[in-house]
């Protein structure tokens, strides 16, 4: 595919949907400053990470470490990619690092799932439910026209899934949408180029 077939290509592609949720990532930090001073968490004050518990010489209350603003806007700096170089970090080294730091309390995580689902009500966008026959998912999916986001390389690397090993075929044959995409600049040396992920997932 040339660089025009491949502008020509990308261009079909829809645009402003959200394709997947982090949840450990996806809470905003606002809340999670919030729910570390009410369930009594502490700050690292060296990491700028949100801990679970408070052992340690040299961890504070969060309530106490947040309430002077310029040690709260750090904070949020550290869980948030807000500033590029945030601690000399690439962007991609902040944004992974960043889940680390996320301290929540394990009662949170309705609260959480809670929010999540409130901002995917307000954007009318589809949750499936849970189900555990792949035919009436695909169904489903194909009727409400649901897309399957696939990151092959990132799953290869990660998951350890081979680009071969997804069933795209079988999505389109069930008439369900698929898309492929990349997330991590680090897939360029891993055997696909970031526009060879179409290319892997096509020969797939």
């Amino acid at each position: 595919m040339t660089a025009g077939e491949l502008t020509v290509f990308l261009r079909a592609f829809p645009k402003g949907g959200e394709l997947h949720n982090h949840l450990g990532g996806g809470t905003p930090e606002e809340a999670l400053i919030a729910w570390a001073v009410e369930d009594g968490l502490c700050i690292d004050p060296e990491a700028l990470a949100i801990r679970l518990t408070c052992s340690g010489d040299t961890l504070k209350p969060a309530a106490t470490f947040v309430a002077d603003e310029a040690r709260r806007s750090a904070l949020i700096d550290s869980l948030t990619v807000r500033h590029p170089r945030f601690r000399g970090r690439s962007g991609h080294d902040q944004f992974f690092t960043a889940f680390s730091r996320r301290g929540q309390s394990p009662r949170r995580t309705g609260d959480a799932l809670a929010e999540t689902l409130d901002v995917l009500a307000r954007r009318k966008t589809v949750s499936l439910p849970a189900e555990s026959d792949a035919v009436a998912v695909a169904a489903e999916m194909a009727a409400n026209g649901i897309l399957v986001e696939v990151n092959p390389i990132s799953n290869r690397a990660i998951l350890e899934i081979e680009p071969q090993d997804h069933p795209f075929s079988w999505f389109r044959q069930k008439g369900v949408p698929v898309s492929t995409s990349t997330t991590l600049s680090s897939e360029t040396r891993t055997g696909c180029s970031i526009p060879g992920t179409f290319t892997c997932s096509v020969n797939a």
